[in-house]
């Protein structure tokens, strides 16, 4: 049978309240909560993330007496919800005039008496504020034509050019800002004022870019890889830079080694050597992020020189192995094609170039099983 329009509206409707009980599960009780829109609730923080922002909120305000904090951006509310748990009073503000009437209905649903709404451009806003402690902004990602950007420039509102007018408002600005953005270039465009840049993810996946910004911080800033649920560590770009990897002595020495491939977390954060350093594993190759442990589920079989008579050879011994390749002229997908495999939960291929303790280099095929299988 045909469904009405009704009907697909009814099930639209479903779908988009999963996909925000999936995000914000501390919202799923209340009945009755809007999304707007497929864009608001795609671009809204989840609650691991907005609370992660709230408890750096909580530390840059420490030992001030009723915090006001304003979220100047503030989209489907998630982030103001999440702050207005650690601050006295809580500005939501939002120029989209649907999206700002929906939310103001759903902070009522949700009983936050301390978040007052806005509706109107971030920088009106700002005047009319009174004292406040903490500006929090999210500039939206996507140009008029709806394509993303990753820019600070190209991004609304464009920070870059109203910092200094927030600045004459309040001392602390905190960004959140694409995941794909380069961090030596933010912290080049940002200034001395960046006081500490925090890669957020949840799981492996890397979410947002945090950057606190100071008034009058000359200091330098930290870098903090925060893979949530995992707790997060801190370390200065300095100490990468003076962090000596490890390497293996050679392809033989990998065999029954447990192999260790770090979350795009980590990665996006730059700390390849420092994960060397502090976990005591070894590294594959310079450029490579692939590690090897003493202690891990996953551990290496055999190892081969890259060749098409190997890969052929490895694709018809393991017909069913995950395939990836690292630092090599071949992708993931296309040598997947080349072994025909199909997807594994027991055995995983990596195609890399290794360099060893002795200078020397080489492309392997290295075969990783899981412990017991």
């Amino acid at each position: 049978m045909k469904k009405s329009f009704a009907d697909i509206l009814q099930d639209f409707d479903s779908v988009q309240q999963r996909k925000l009980a999936a995000k914000v599960p501390e919202w799923a009780e209340t009945e009755g909560l809007q999304t707007v829109s497929s864009l608001a609730l795609e671009q809204c923080s989840s609650s691991a993330t907005a609370r992660y922002k709230a408890a750096l909120a909580a530390r840059i305000l420490a030992g001030r007496k009723r915090t006001c904090i304003a979220d100047l951006t503030g989209g489907l509310g998630v982030d103001s919800w999440a702050f207005s748990q650690v601050a006295a009073k809580v500005v939501y503000n939002e120029l989209n005039t649907k999206l700002c009437d929906a939310v103001r209905e759903n902070f009522k649903r949700l009983g936050c008496s301390n978040i007052s709404v806005s509706n109107t451009d971030a920088m009106n806003c700002v005047p009319s504020l009174g004292q406040v402690d903490l500006l929090y902004l999210d500039p939206s990602r996507r140009d008029k034509a709806g394509k993303k950007v990753f820019l600070l420039e190209d991004c609304e509102p464009d920070i870059l050019a109203i910092k200094p007018q927030l600045f004459s408002y309040c001392p602390h600005l905190l960004l959140k800002l694409s995941p794909m953005a380069d961090i030596s270039l933010v912290a080049e465009r940002l200034g001395p004022c960046l006081r500490e840049v925090h890669v957020v993810g949840t799981d492996g996946e890397c979410k947002e870019l945090l950057c606190w910004l100071e008034k009058t911080w000359r200091g330098g800033y930290t870098i903090t890889v925060a893979d949530l649920p995992d707790a997060p560590f801190t370390f200065l770009a300095a100490d990468e830079a003076a962090a000596e990897p490890r390497f293996p002595q050679s392809a033989e020495s990998l065999v029954g080694r447990a192999v260790i491939v770090p979350g795009a977390v980590a990665l996006k954060a730059g700390c390849a050597n420092l994960l060397c350093q502090r976990n005591g594993w070894t590294r594959l190759g310079r450029h490579t992020s692939i590690y090897l442990s003493d202690e891990g589920p996953w551990r290496i079989a055999e190892v081969l020189p890259f060749s098409n008579p190997n890969i052929r050879a490895l694709g018809r011994k393991y017909p069913f192995s995950e395939v990836t390749a690292r630092n090599i002229p071949v992708t993931s997908e296309e040598l997947k094609r080349k072994m025909g495999v199909a997807p594994s939960d027991n055995t995983h291929i990596y195609a890399c170039t290794c360099d060893f303790a002795d200078g020397s280099s080489g492309r392997f095929l290295i075969v990783a099983r899981r412990a017991g299988d």
